[in-house]
């Protein structure tokens, strides 16, 4: 029995002895490239080529040069973590040098810690909630709980069935307490809700929906409007001129075939006379017209347009009468 016992193990060591042999050499190459990164001050680049030597061989040694890496680079939750692993690994190899010096560098970071509390009140507490800091599940006992965390953006969302998920961005301050209070979820899990980030370190901030949207508004702006009659007015007085000068045209063409007191005009002269006339009317009309136009805009401006909103418009149409001309329809 003991004999194909012995048999059985040999067999694994030398079926799983060549992918351990493997591990081990790969984690040896990325230990010593990272000691070469952190030589040269690079400690960015050099945690996640201890983080893959640690998972592919976990040696204590690794361990603590990661937690030292993560404490170089701002991590200080996660290196906190770590040096306390070492310290309890230490402890039970019976290296009491290695744990003692674990344990004090841990004890220096504890003041430094960045804590988030995730609170989550009865009445929030649908059927099925589940928890979760960046993608992980954050269990009931954890709930309320101010918690070591590394500096830095997290998400924290809340879901349940039947009911939309919310998300909080959260900027957690270095050695700060960041509290998040989760609502009731509203029903429909169809939608999700994006919430703003939450407010800064040492706060408090609460998922909860995001705030209705301003109504639409309707109309035009005061301002726009006065403007508007401005340039209208502005257009119907240099159209007023155009008629002037084509109507003073017309006078001279008269003046010439009916003599100067214009009492002996041939009947050649009907079409001018009218032509005349009609200038006369539209030149005299758009003068009237542009004069208001101007005078009704530059109200509206001087009585606060550039500030109020109101649903307001205008147009012109054409004023039927003896003689033709334009008019202005509007509200403000």
């Amino acid at each position: 029995m003991r004999l194909r016992f012995a048999l059985a193990a040999a067999l694994v060591w030398s079926a799983a002895s060549p992918a351990y042999a493997d591990d081990t050499a790969t984690a040896q190459a990325l230990h010593d490239e990272a000691k070469a990164l952190i030589a040269k001050g690079s400690w960015a680049p050099a945690c996640p080529k201890l983080e893959e030597s640690y998972r592919l061989s976990p040696a204590i040694g690794t361990r603590y040069k990661l937690a030292d890496c993560y404490e170089h680079t701002g991590r200080t939750a996660s290196a906190w973590a770590h040096f306390l692993g070492v310290a309890s690994t230490a402890k039970a190899a019976g290296q009491a040098d290695r744990e003692k010096e674990a344990r004090a560098r841990a004890a220096a970071l504890e003041p430094k810690l960045s804590r988030l509390a995730i609170v989550v009140p009865e009445a929030s507490r649908a059927a099925g909630l589940e928890i979760k800091r960046d993608g992980q599940v954050v269990g009931a006992p954890q709930w309320g709980e101010a918690l070591p965390i590394d500096p830095g953006a997290h998400e924290v969302t809340a879901s349940a069935p039947g009911k939309r998920v919310y998300r909080a961005q959260i900027d957690v301050g270095e050695a700060a307490t960041t509290k998040v209070i989760v609502p009731a979820l509203e029903a429909d899990g169809a939608r999700t809700a994006e919430l703003p980030p939450a407010p800064s370190p040492s706060t408090t901030a609460t998922i909860a929906p995001p705030p209705p949207p301003p109504p639409p508004e309707s109309g035009l702006s005061r301002s726009t409007v006065g403007w508007g009659f401005v340039a209208g007015g502005g257009v119907s007085l240099v159209g007023g001129t155009v008629f002037w000068i084509l109507r003073s045209s017309k006078v001279s063409t008269l003046e010439g075939e009916c003599g100067a007191g214009g009492h002996a005009c041939p009947a050649s002269a009907a079409g001018d006379i009218a032509d005349g006339k009609t200038y006369n009317a539209l030149g005299v009309g758009m003068f009237a017209l542009g004069t208001v136009c101007v005078g009704i805009g530059a109200a509206i401006l001087l009585t606060g347009g550039h500030k109020e909103k109101a649903g307001a418009s205008a147009h012109v149409v054409p004023v039927a009468g003896n003689a033709p001309g334009l008019g202005v329809v509007g509200r403000w």
